[in-house]
């Protein structure tokens, strides 16, 4: 039987990414290498590479490596990356900041193992390039120095009982450790002599026992010992408690109508969920003494629709508790999460403002600036105010980008450090409003400004009810200041507004690569009592709404399959007593979609010669689907992805043809979504002779057309 190898690749899709589980680990393995992108004291890493293959990783490049965090980020499941060569790569390290890939990685559960020089010193690029960060780097994005002990000590470390218990064994000469104070959630695995980190991990999830960015070998070259290396990325610690919540934790701008959600703990049976108002009660409250706040006892989901909508603008506390199955029944008690469900108004945050006079450096766009602000609490800097000159009347008045349902207004009174002494805060002030500043209505019912106390950190201490009044501008009149004097000023003002149009798409406007499968999602406004949207390829014709409209009551829209490659405008008008007409968005489907990617096998569940039936299997052809011991994908002669599929063949014996199926459950329908052709990448071997490649779909022949020499080509065609 000839073994030639024919690896296949079929698609009609950007290739989509799922790491397998490697046997024996909890742990998504991988190893960093990439030739093409610079090493410092870790040398090629070559050496490195290979003993982790052949402890079960799969070698990674620096692009591979960035789709395969990504992948962890979303799924959050366990996974573990070693860093056989010293430079970050720019492909997780985008920007020198906690918004990078590396970073959002750390932050959803993922764990790093760096040896060799300071971690993040160097930024790589492609091509062999580098970038200094310095320290700079590892506090930008780890959030803290990972080098900033002594330097150069070069004395053996010592290791602690957590770093035995990791598995370290061996000590090494220590060259550029931390400081133990340098961050929170530190463990420390190893001690120089005086006293600073050289082995540790910082723990990025709360509670976090055993991963996060672990840290040993400090020194320039290779690990002293490999098996050290591997036990510290193997460290595993079953999970007792919830994480990765949904909401994360802290999260604002949460909506009212949110499903909570939770990774649980990896034995329990059920979990009991804790929500309320309060932090001392959700921390405290237990199955015996639920103080109002036992919101569900013993559930078998992973998820929680809290009854009701939430309240605006409302901070809720949360905890679960995971139980363990009878006999046992202990319940692990979880820390309490934290989210703040959406205002009520938000900012307007486009606005101009002009007055009847300024003093010098104190104009009237310093009350919308922010420039006196830290955080929101003001100074006492007088050019960070508008002060007017003295002219009377004194007025001031803003300009908003379109019309807006004004909610409130929050003001900052003039705050100089004279202000107790001379008083020119505001004090007696008419509003009016306007829709096309021509017409103007005076808003009733405008409180006395309070007066500012002339002191550093000083919050808006005035709230203007605006109700709800159309306005597009808005002037303030001064009748009077605290002090009666001729000059006024304020320091800042805050607008915001009741959204009554659709906002937040999802997809998000613009967005490209987007489903052929859609569900459309937005934000409802707030007096909506159903929804219409309007969806089509013209954006005039949706702006005007001559395309046909469909009428939903939940603010999400299934439109049906749509075509690939191909731009959508859609907006969404609600409706109610009025009609508030939305803007026009737009996104833009996926090029093509996906057949098979391969990267979905594995070596224990889904093998890919039970997807793909062979000749072996059902002694039709003389074909032979994946190899004959795992890994049974190929995972080196790749297109694209990680994995790709052999196929043996043999049209010299028994049978003169070879062939793989595969049948889809349920069937596809490859006639929609306008699509045009069907793509197959393939890669033959130098021995390879004879045969023609061909498809058959539904059992009608698809000869290739290139030459039959093409099987022998050691490249993708």
């Amino acid at each position: 039987m000839y073994r030639r190898a024919l690896w296949s690749f079929v698609m009609v899709s950007v290739l989509a990414l799922t790491a397998a589980q490697t046997q024996g680990s909890p742990y998504d393995r991988v190893a960093y290498w990439d030739s093409t992108y610079a090493t410092s004291w870790a040398g090629d890493g070559i050496a490195v590479r290979d003993a982790l293959v052949a402890a079960g990783y799969r070698a990674v490049n620096a692009a591979e490596l960035k789709t395969w965090m990504e992948g962890h980020i979303a799924d959050k499941n366990p996974s573990v990356v070693v860093f056989c060569r010293d430079d970050i790569p720019s492909t997780v390290a985008e920007t020198e900041t906690a918004t990078c890939t590396l970073r959002r990685y750390l932050d959803a559960g993922g764990k790093v193992v760096w040896y060799s020089d300071i971690p993040l010193y160097y930024q790589a690029g492609a091509g062999g390039g580098t970038t200094t960060w310095g320290t700079g780097g590892s506090t930008a994005v780890l959030g803290f120095n990972a080098a900033g002990g002594t330097w150069d000590v070069n004395q053996q470390v010592k290791i602690t009982e957590a770093g035995a218990r990791w598995g370290l064994t061996t000590t090494w000469s220590t060259a550029r450790p931390m400081l133990q104070t340098a961050t929170t959630d530190l463990e420390i695995l190893a001690t120089a002599p005086n006293g600073n980190a050289a082995g540790w991990v910082k723990h990025y999830v709360a509670g976090d026992t055993f991963r996060g960015f672990v840290r040993i070998d400090d020194h320039s070259g290779a690990p002293v010992n490999m098996a050290q290396l591997i036990a510290v990325a193997e460290y595993y610690v079953a999970f007792t408690t919830a994480v990765a919540p949904v909401p994360a934790d802290g999260a604002t701008d949460v909506p009212r109508d949110a499903t909570m959600s939770w990774a649980a703990g990896q034995y329990p049976s059920t979990h009991d969920v804790y929500l309320g108002t309060t932090f001392a009660d959700v921390n405290g409250a237990s199955r015996t003494s639920a103080k109002s706040v036992l919101v569900s006892q013993g559930q078998a989901d992973a998820t929680f629709d809290p009854p009701g909508s939430l309240a605006y603008g409302q901070t809720y506390y949360w905890r679960i508790d995971e139980v363990n199955k009878a006999p046992d029944g202990t319940i692990y008690k979880g820390g309490v999460w934290s989210f703040t469900a959406e205002p009520y108004g938000y900012p307007i945050t486009k606005v101009t403002a002009t007055a009847s006079s300024a003093a010098a450096s104190m104009g009237p766009e310093k009350t919308i600036d922010g420039s006196g602000l830290t955080g929101d609490l003001h100074g006492t800097e007088g050019t960070t105010m508008w002060m007017t000159s003295g002219a009377q009347p004194n007025w001031i008045q803003y300009q908003f980008d379109k019309v807006y349902k004004v909610f409130d207004l929050k003001v900052w009174n003039s705050n100089q450090l004279i202000e107790a002494f001379l008083g020119f805060g505001a004090k007696s002030v008419t509003i009016e409003y306007s829709t096309d500043g021509t017409t103007w209505t005076a808003l009733a019912n405008v409180p006395e400004f309070a007066r500012a106390p002339g002191l550093a950190g000083y919050a808006a201490n005035t709230t203007v009810n605006f109700g709800g009044v159309m306005a597009k501008y808005v002037k303030l009149t001064i009748k009077s200041s605290w002090g009666g004097m001729a000059m006024a000023g304020l320091s800042e003002v805050r607008f915001s507004y009741v959204p009554v149009q659709a906002f937040a798409p999802q997809p998000a406007t613009a967005a490209t690569g987007v489903s052929v499968d859609p569900t459309l999602t937005w934000r409802p406004g707030r007096e909506a009592g159903s929804h219409k949207v309007y969806l089509g390829t013209d954006p005039n014709a949706v702006a005007n709404g001559t395309v046909a409209a469909q009428t939903v009551t939940d603010h999400a829209f299934t439109p049906g399959t749509l075509n690939f490659g191909a731009t959508y405008y859609w907006k969404v008008d609600e409706a109610n007593a009025v009609t508030y007409p939305g803007d026009v968005w737009s996104f833009t489907t996926a090029a093509y979609g996906v057949v098979d990617d391969f990267e979905s096998y594995n070596d224990d569940t889904k093998r890919i010669y039970d997807t793909w039936t062979d000749g072996l299997t059902d002694g039709k052809s003389g074909s032979q689907v994946g190899y004959d011991t795992a890994p049974f994908a190929e995972t080196t002669m790749v297109h694209g992805g990680t994995q790709s599929m052999p196929l043996k063949y043999d049209n010299t014996a028994k049978f003169s043809f070879s062939e793989a199926v595969r049948t889809f459950a349920p069937a596809q329908n490859w006639s929609a979504s306008g699509i045009q052709s069907l793509s197959l990448y393939f890669q033959g071997a130098a021995a390879n002779t004879g045969g023609q490649l061909y498809l058959k779909i539904n059992s009608t022949k698809v000869s290739y057309t290139g030459s039959a020499g093409d099987l022998a080509k050691p490249a993708w065609t």
